[in-house]
Parts: C-alpha cells; structure tokens; sequence
C-alpha cells in the first residue's frame, strides 16, 4: 500500500478544513448581527438556532399554500438574500397559509431566545398591511408554542427583534420557527431570519424587543375617536328626572341634593380564578381586595365571568374549586353589586369535552342525554340557577366542529340554546367566538362563519340574546374605525354583544394605554354593546402572565391606569343641586346606579336607585320629619332615634337621632330575636341631631333591631335587609 508522507495528508487535512469553512463558515451577515447585539444590547454568547448562514437558514423553507421566491437584495439592506413569499388565497384559518423552518437542535424548557427577522410588505387585498403570526412550537402535538406573536408587516423594511421563553424541553428535530399567512392575501418579504438561543445567561426581560407596533386611528385627535365621544354623551348619558316628595306625596321644595354614582349600567369587568378565594397567601389576599375595590375609593367593576370553573371538564373533575365553593364565589361577586357570567356550558370539540364523550362519539343518543343533562345540572345547581346573568352557552362553535361532524347538523345549538333556557329563564344566553375583531379584523372566514350561525339559530327560533365577540388582541392591532365596522355588521341581528374577553400580548408603556383607552371608547360608543370584559386583571392569574391591570408584583401598568381614568373618572358622573319649588331636581348623568342624598333643616335621607334610558321620573320618598325645621331649640329633651332610611334596605341605611346634650351613645344590630349581630358605632357625640350610615352588606336578608344606648336611655328601632 502506498505511504503519503506526512506533510501531504497535512496539507490535505488544510484544504479539505479551507473547503468546508468557506461553505459552513458563521457568513457575513451573522457576523454583523452577533456585533450589533453585542454593542447595542450588551448579548453575547448567543447559540445559532436555526444556523449561522443565511443560504443554510433559508434552504430549510417548508411552504403550505405559499409561493415562494428569491429577488434580488438591494445594497443598502444588511443581509445578502430575500425570501418573497405570496399568498394568492386568504386560508379559513391562520395556520393554513405558512412557512415553516424546522430545527435540529435542542431547546430546554426555561430558555429564553431572540426571534430576529426582516420583513416589508409588497401587497395586501387592503392595501395597507399583512397580518401574520410568529411562532415556534412544537413539531407534533399538543403544538406547544413558545412563541406566538401576531404582527402587521406594512411596507418598507423593518427589523423585529421579539423574545420568548422555551416553556417545555424541545429535542432536536421535534420544534420550528412558523410564520402564520392564512389570514393575509398578498405578497411579502423577509430576510436575515435568525433565532439564538441564550439558555439561562440572560432573561426574557432583559433581551431587546423592538416590534414597530402601531394602529391606524392612533393619532391625537382622530376624527373617528372625536365622533365616538359624541356618540357616547348620546346614547350613553340621560338627564335624570328627580322628585322629591315626602310620605304624603307633597313636594319637598329647596332640599338640597347630592347624587352619588355608584356603579355603570354598562358592564366593565373581568374573568376571575376560583381559587384565590381558597388560597391563604399575600397575592390572594391581595387578588380580594383588588376586585372589591380596584381604585382604593370602594369602586370597582360591575361584572365578572368564571375563568376556567364552570367549564364542562373543570366542573366534573374539580381542578380548583368544588361547586359548592363555586356558589360562595358567586354570592361574594354579588354581594360586592357584580353581575355574574357563566363561562360555558359546551366548548364542542374533544380536548375541551370530558373523555368519555369522545369515547362515544358514535352514540348519538348517549352524546345528546350527557349534555342535556350537563346543562340541566349546571345551569340548574342550586346556587347557580337564578345567580347568572348572562351564560356563554355555547363557546368557539365556528372553530371547534367535532360534535358538529359528529351529528351532522348545526341544529345541536338550537336544542342546547333551548334547554338552557328551560332550565334558567332569567339568564341572557349567548354564544361566544374568536379572531372576529383580533388580527387587524380581517378574518372574514370566521366572521362569515359566525353570522352564519347566528342567523340560522335565530331562524329556528331558539331564544338567542346576545352576541360574544373575544378581545385576544396580541400585537396585531385592529383599528378602531375596523372594529366599529364589524360591530355595525354584527348589530344587524338586534342582539346584545359583549366584547368578551379581552387582553393584549406584548404590548408595552404608552401604546398599551392607548390601545386600551382606544378599545374602551370603541366599545362604549357602539350601541349594540353591552358588556367590556378583559381575561383576566392580573399578570399572576393570566393564561399569558400579561393581563391589562397589575404587573405580577401588583403595580398598576399603563393600559390599568387608563381603564381607571376613562372609567372611573372622564365616565364618572356625580351631582349636587338644590330642588325647586316642584321638588324636582334635573341633572344629566351615565346612565347606572347612584346614591341619592337628600338633606334639609338638618335631616338626612338616602336612597339607592338605578337610573336608565327607560326611566321616567323617579320619586324620592323621604321622612316627614325632614321637612320639619330643627334647631337646638326644637331638640327633645331625651335621647331620640328617628326611622332608618331607606327601610327596607338591600344594602345600606341611615338613621337619624337627637342627644339633649353632649355624650357617648353606642348603637347595635340585633336580630329579630334580640342577639347581637354587630356593632355599628361607640364614642362621644354632642348634643343636636346626627345621622349615622350603617352597612349591610355583610348580612342576609331578614328583620333587624337598631338599638341606641345612652346614659339616659336606650332606643330601638325595626328595619329589613332584603337582598
């Protein structure tokens, strides 16, 4: 055999390493990115995820219903090639028009990694923008998602630098980075694809993001949000018809008047998490007394809906709270003057039914007696039924399709609309749905789909009463001027509409406060909608750890801020006058429920009313004795406790008493048989007239005793709470 000196197979060994180094080698464009996020962000030691070539990355393109191409770079760009990639056909869903870019090496859960590309906008059906979605998941099922970031590639080149964390173990070869066209018909580019992979040196937080976020209709000044506000002192706000007479019906002219908001008409709430109230911890603790009082002046929202603990599997299997304890959450939510919604009865497709529909799924007959009496259970529990206002009877039909295949008719919602009705006829029952408004609102395949069902269930007659449109925003922000535009086309069926739930991904400072003050104006000037929900208030209790209110130490974010600001100040409406000669007081206000203070010659009545568009003049009965003149004069000469106002009462009541000279009074609340139920006040009072406001909130319907202790004597009085 033949013996190469040595010095060849080591030139050999040189040019075979030159060879393969001018073909593998980490290219220029790698280079420079690797320099730039080092000098402009402090990062280094990042791990190519994809490659570190371009011709390499670009080679792995996997396209689904995409055209794809390879023009010419121009010069100024700082990358060397161009994937053009045209969608000729909006897809029904997302997923269906993409590009997919597989990886081969591992990913561990807990990673966090930065997502670089390009992109620029050639041509879109509204020639404006393409709406895609970002992704990295999972190459198998559950498809679990790193990464899923929308996103609205307008015209012109623009890098997006996006951060995400691995949130399981991806081996190699089983994950990918995903680019979602099925929502956009039209042409785009992108270039200098990258994601590296910084594990634990770094976290999310401290990578760079920079997602050229923005929507149309922003702007100071924007003529759409001028004639929203209009709208709003319109169909929002009524002049309030006051009376004042007293038991006699007689004018009670010159009392004067303070008219105190206690909460809207409108609902503006939010979905909560069962189990905070079975938690013994800080954020607990804290999650209470956010959603009582979250401005720390006792107001709040109006409106809640369950999260996770009415759904079908979470009911059945208890994952946090039994329904017994459910029912306590939902007399805490009323005590506190919220509405209830229940959050739904069937989800119809497989992952979000118990096992065993599935494992029957061609026993009709089995699957149509299990949810019947499903509903009748739920809607039905004692507790329950007659607790809900509004019901999502049916969530995500347009999507989720597997008991529609299964029975081949879409007549199954009108049975199950049907059947909650007969079951709970108070409740306001709706069906609920996604990516209606989210996605720059350009889903027209799941908007058409949805009117679709909407009208056929109302042709049969099914006692459809409301329409739920999800807020999942993420950061492909629909205008304003489009949102309004599909409600007008959604208000053509005469239902009510709850913006459901709404939350947005990624948003950050001044553009998350202008997008929530943007989407609450919206909604509040539309009159079809009824109800503004967000998913969640909190980072802590989110499904995206990215809620609209608090941060996860409880700080209040921009867009929590704005919520307050729009809703608990600029629509915030109290009022103070004096009655005329008639006892007729007039001042315009939200329409909602108010406090009613009426005072004159040094008694006071207060009294709870709810004023809406519907309402004609509302009569305040007020005690004789306030019509009476007091002075020090006139004051008896023993302790006296006037009737409590108002009596009965569903939460809160005044009385009035008279001391002839200074000195300590304590008053109680007895029940009806004369045991102590609580103390309402003890300490020195000089001597006049006084009112004293007792809450009773805390206490169940029933007969009461007021009683008055002096040194002198001791006075009881009669009222009921009736909730």
């Amino acid at each position: 055999m033949l013996q190469l000196p040595n010095i060849f197979k080591v030139s050999c060994i040189v040019l075979s390493l030159i060879l393969f180094g001018s073909l593998y080698a980490q290219d220029a464009y790698h280079n420079a990115l690797e320099s730039d996020l080092l000098h402009n962000y402090g990062l280094s030691g990042g791990i190519w995820v994809l490659s570190d070539n371009e011709e390499t990355t670009n080679e792995k393109i996997q396209p689904t219903n995409v055209d794809v191409g390879r023009p010419a770079v121009l010069s100024d760009l700082s990358f060397s090639q161009i994937l053009q990639l045209d969608v000729p056909q909006q897809g029904s869903n997302s997923w269906d028009n993409a590009v997919r870019f597989p990886v081969d090496v591992p990913i561990q859960q807990g990673d966090a990694l930065l997502l670089v590309i390009w992109t620029n906008s050639i041509s879109s059906f509204d020639e404006k923008s393409n709406p895609v979605t970002f992704k990295y998941e999972l190459t198998m099922s559950p498809w679990t998602q790193a990464l899923n970031f929308p996103a609205q590639i307008d015209t012109g080149w623009r890098q997006w630098l996006i951060p995400f964390q691995a949130q399981i173990d991806y081996s190699a070869g089983q994950s990918r980075f995903q680019i979602d066209m099925g929502l956009m018909k039209g042409t785009l580019q992108i270039g200098g694809l990258a994601v590296l992979n910084y594990q634990d040196k770094y976290t999310v937080d401290q990578l760079p993001r920079t997602s050229h976020l923005n929507y149309e209709g922003r702007e100071e000044g924007a003529e759409w949000r001028e004639q929203a506000l209009q709208r709003i002192e319109q169909i929002r706000k009524g002049d309030l018809h006051l009376k004042v007479v007293d038991q006699q019906g007689n004018p009670v002219p010159e009392a004067n008047i303070e008219v105190r908001m206690k909460h809207h008409e409108f609902g503006f709430g939010t979905a909560i998490a069962t189990r905070w109230w079975y938690r013994d911890d800080a954020d607990a603790k804290t999650y209470l007394e956010k959603l009582a009082d979250l401005t720390g002046d006792g107001r709040t929202f109006n409106i809640a809906v369950f999260e996770n603990a009415l759904k079908w599997p979470a009911w059945e299997n208890v994952w946090h709270t039994t329904p017994e304890q459910n029912v306590e959450v939902v007399q805490w939510l009323k005590k506190q003057g919220m509405k209830v919604r229940g959050h739904n009865l069937v989800w119809p497709k497989w992952i979000h039914l118990p096992d065993d529909l599935e494992n029957n799924k061609d026993n009709l007959n089995y699957l149509e007696t299990r949810i019947e009496d499903h509903i009748r259970e739920v809607a039905g529990y004692e507790g329950i039924h007659g607790q809900i206002d509004e019901w999502d009877v049916i969530n995500e039909m347009t999507h989720c399709l597997d008991l529609e295949n299964v029975f081949g008719t879409r007549r199954i919602y009108e049975d199950w609309i049907n059947q909650t009705k007969q079951t709970d006829s108070n409740a306001v029952l709706y069906i609920n749905e996604y990516s209606v408004i989210s996605g720059g609102g350009k889903d027209v395949a799941t908007q058409e789909s949805y009117k679709s069902v909407i009208r056929q269930i109302l042709d049969s007659g099914a006692p459809l009463e409301g329409i739920g449109i999800q807020g999942h925003m993420g950061t492909s922000l629909t205008p304003p001027e489009k949102i309004l535009e599909i409600l007008d086309d959604f208000g053509q069926f005469g239902l009510d509409i709850s913006i459901t739930e709404y939350d947005t991904k990624d948003l950050r400072g001044e553009i998350q406060a202008d997008y929530m003050r943007d989407m609450l104006i919206t909604c509040f000037s539309h009159p079809n909608v009824q109800n503004f929900l967000m998913w969640g208030f909190w980072d802590g209790s989110h499904w995206f750890e990215d809620a609209p209110i608090f941060t996860r130490d409880w700080s209040l974010k921009p867009s929590g801020q704005a919520f307050i600001d729009w809703v608990f100040e600029e629509w915030w409406s109290d009022a103070n006058g004096v009655a005329d000669n008639e006892g007729s007081y007039q001042p315009r206000l939200f329409y909602g429920g108010y406090e009613v203070v009426v005072e004159k010659n040094g008694w006071k009545d207060t009294t709870q009313i709810h004023f809406n568009k519907d309402a004609d003049t509302i009569l305040i009965t007020v005690d004789n004795e306030l019509t009476a003149q007091k002075n020090i004069d006139q004051i008896p000469s023993y302790p006296r406790l006037a009737r409590n106002f108002p009596n009965p009462t569903k939460a809160n009541t005044t009385v009035s008493f008279s001391l002839p000279k200074g000195m300590v009074a304590r008053f109680d609340v007895l029940d009806s048989n004369g045991q102590f139920v609580q103390k309402v006040d003890e300490r020195f009072f000089p001597a006049g007239w006084h009112s004293l406001e007792i809450n009773c909130l805390s206490m169940p319907s029933g007969v009461y005793l007021l009683r008055m202790h002096t040194e002198k004597s001791t006075e009881v009085n009669r009222f009921v709470i009736v909730k």
